[in-house]
């Protein structure tokens, strides 16, 4: 009995264990707004202070950021950000490789993500991926942005010149073979990166990187980032990204935690442990009382005993 308390014991914490640094350890999801890595958006979630709940949502005066959606929308909440747009809210729209193209055909928007690497030779940081965009129009959104450093983007097709608010330099181009090189029949640039279109009362910002706000990016980003969200409430949504297997157990732990910690609950496992100790210090007392008879008497036998008690204590309870 000993023995398999202790067992039940080690078990018990180590479960306590894993669920503690589960709850502990930071996510690595991409553009979680709690990941403090580098592709997370920690930053921008300590700066903007964004508004997760989408129940709140309100066109006036606020903007509605989707970053690099990795799941696809759904019709009624492709219905939703349309109607937010309608009534003159702001949609930013960051997308590289993900399902944006989706929502902007719901949206019945002609714009499209090329969903190809673009790369840069020459105006680029350490890697040719690394794009720099220099080339700016005269806009709100581009007031005091002098320069914008890309990370594995793509380029806006299907926009008008009217609409273009950003472009690459000449020299960059689109690796549709995957080679890293410009090879020559490869399109080359400029190629529009930031597009503003009017949605009847609201505006839809649309940028071919889903990664220029992440904890890596964003203080070369800052500036955009600010002239987006100034003097405007911020939304997030967090709906439309692929959580890893440890955040979706974060969840499932929270929801347990907030579940038990109701009080009913919580003080029927107050009780419940409190009977089980009991139990188990009975049951104790009981094999102490046992090894002291049979050190005595060596030669009894042991499990007869133990009947005898049990069939004494069932008979003090009758």
């Amino acid at each position: 009995m000993k023995s398999l308390t202790i067992i039940s014991l080690i078990l018990i914490a180590s479960l306590l264990i894993v669920a503690s640094l589960a709850l502990i350890i930071p996510s690595m999801d991409d553009f979680d707004l709690n990941n403090p890595s580098w592709n997370g958006l920690s930053k921008f979630n300590s700066r903007i202070k964004p508004i997760l709940n989408l129940e709140e949502l309100n066109p006036i005066d606020s903007v509605l950021f989707l970053i690099g959606p990795s799941k696809p929308f759904s019709e009624s909440e492709a219905l939703t950000i349309k109607t937010f747009l309608k009534e003159g809210g702001t949609v930013v729209l960051m997308d590289d490789y993900g399902f944006g193209n989706d929502l902007l055909a719901m949206l019945n928007v002609n714009a499209r993500f090329a969903n190809v690497e673009m790369r840069d030779p020459l105006f680029r940081g350490k890697d040719s991926r690394l794009v720099k965009i220099i080339d700016f129009k005269a806009s709100p959104y581009t007031l005091n942005v002098s320069s914008l450093t890309l990370n594995c983007a793509t380029i806006l097709v299907n926009v008008k010149e009217s609409e273009v608010l950003a472009y690459s330099t000449p020299f960059s181009y689109l690796d549709e073979n995957g080679n890293g090189l410009p090879d020559e029949k490869e399109p080359k640039g400029p190629f529009p990166i930031i597009a503003k279109i009017e949605y009847e009362k609201g505006i839809l910002i649309l940028i071919s990187d889903s990664s220029l706000f992440i904890n890596s990016m964003i203080d070369d980003n800052y500036a955009l980032l600010r002239n987006l969200t100034c003097y405007k409430r911020v939304f997030i949504d967090n709906f439309h990204w692929e959580p890893s297997k440890l955040t979706l157990f974060k969840v499932k732990l929270r929801k347990t935690y907030d579940f038990v910690k109701t009080s009913e609950i919580k003080y029927t496992l107050l009780a419940l442990l409190a009977i089980l100790t009991f139990k188990l210090k009975w049951k104790s007392k009981e094999e102490s009382e046992l090894k002291k008879v049979l050190k005595m008497h060596p030669e009894w036998n042991k499990e007869l005993l133990r009947k005898l008690e049990e069939e004494r204590l069932e008979g003090g309870k009758s």
